[in-house]
């Protein structure tokens, strides 16, 4: 190590530029074990059991210290939701759920994904990823500290961390590949790939356990490197990966012996959904939101028929709903959900009569239902002329 840093005194004087000891570390130093310390013209170089480079620490062994990687992502997430947008008003009175949610992959998610595509991480490690971006979607759609984010996830098309971390991981991989080979990542690739396993580089495990390069369903079935290349030069192979591998994830959340029963009742496919984006009265917006997201009712209160208990599942037979939208009893996952997830995504330049018909009869229906049951679960509740009004006229107005 003297001899390097030597080196680096010669070389900056041919060139002409100096480093500056007191911002360079030594970790693991010599002193420690008896030796001389390190210096650097003739400057002792301070030691130190971690060090933070770019946002990612260092351990006193020199690898990545992911523990405290995510430790320093967590609290640089919530501060910056604490300390930022929520200082601008990002709160559910101020901006819409959907706007809301795409302020905070904008500025605070890239706070938890520091350096995730550079690690490895155990499912526990990502869970608390996880609770900090589940703590601040609750800030950004309204929720209390136990709320699901599950469905507001869905909705919005906010993937998981653990998503992020196989997204990111895999778009470095494909980055590092198309590097020119005189850069110093690129130049080192076939040194790291064909390295013995006593030396322990990352590399080779990045590759290897990263589901979209590895997995043939997720790579166009394909084996060989050269070829993955050649797949994922497009854009658009890249983004349809990154889809199917979404879509697994979902799959397998909705195939689970128990699946999450309000996600379960969501459209499949992915995408944000039209409740948050076709036009419509604020009112039946947030009904909408609120029933999706199992918030109406909440705790179900006493119904208006006598029960004791008026369910999500009690409300729709009560209300008579599949009579109302003119659909069968047996609609799954039930008639209401059912009719709310054929919404179109967008209205189209010029609707078709069989959609404007279909709509003409199912939208007014879909308010006066959840205004009913709104007025169950907040009996004292005063509604004033828009908020009990049914018509939804801004939609049906665009078809």
């Amino acid at each position: 190590m003297p001899r390097l840093l030597r080196a680096a005194e010669t070389h900056s004087r041919s060139l002409g530029y100096r480093w500056n000891p007191a911002k360079c570390v030594v970790l693991n130093p010599p002193n420690a074990h008896g030796a001389r310390p390190l210096k650097l013209y003739g400057t002792e170089i301070p030691s130190s059991n971690s060090f933070m480079y770019l946002g990612i620490p260092f351990s006193i062994k020199g690898a990545i210290d992911t523990k405290l990687l995510l430790q320093h992502n967590v609290a640089s997430g919530l501060a910056a939701m604490r300390n930022t947008l929520q200082v601008l008003g990002l709160r559910i009175s101020s901006f819409s759920r959907l706007t809301s949610s795409r302020l905070y992959a904008t500025f605070v998610r890239p706070c938890f994904e520091c350096g995730l595509c550079l690690c490895l991480f155990t499912v526990k490690e990502l869970e608390l990823l996880e609770k900090g971006q589940d703590f601040c979607l609750r800030i950004a759609f309204g929720g209390h500290k136990t709320t699901s984010t599950a469905v507001f996830k869905h909705i919005t098309n906010l993937p998981s961390m653990t998503e992020r971390a196989h997204i990111l991981g895999f778009k470095f991989i494909v980055r590092a590949y198309h590097l020119e080979s005189d850069s110093l990542l690129g130049s080192l690739l076939s040194f790291l790939e064909t390295a013995p396993k006593s030396k322990r580089f990352r590399w080779p495990t990045l590759t290897r356990v990263n589901p979209i390069w590895t997995k043939p369903s997720l790579c166009g079935d394909l084996s060989s490197n050269s070829e993955r290349l050649d797949y994922f030069a497009t854009s658009k192979n890249v983004k349809l990966s990154i889809l199917l591998l979404r879509e697994q994830f979902l799959h397998k959340k909705l195939n689970a012996p128990k699946p999450p029963v309000l996600l379960s009742t969501c459209r499949i496919q992915l995408g944000v959904d039209p409740t948050l984006t076709l036009p419509m009265l604020n009112s039946d917006r947030s009904r909408l939101l609120h029933w999706r997201m199992g918030w109406l009712p909440g705790r179900p209160p006493p119904c208006s028929c006598g029960s004791a208990n008026a369910s999500r599942s009690h409300l729709i037979v009560c209300l008579n709903v599949a009579s109302r939208l003119q659909v069968s009893p047996g609609s799954r996952p039930n008639p209401l959900d059912y009719v709310i997830n054929q919404l179109p995504k967008v209205i189209p330049a010029y609707p078709s009569p069989q959609l404007a018909e279909r709509w003409y009869v199912w939208w007014p229906a879909v308010c006066s239902i959840l205004l009913d049951i709104d007025r169950i679960c907040h009996p004292d509740g005063g509604f004033c002329n828009e908020a009990a009004d049914t018509s939804g006229r801004l939609l049906l107005d665009k078809l």
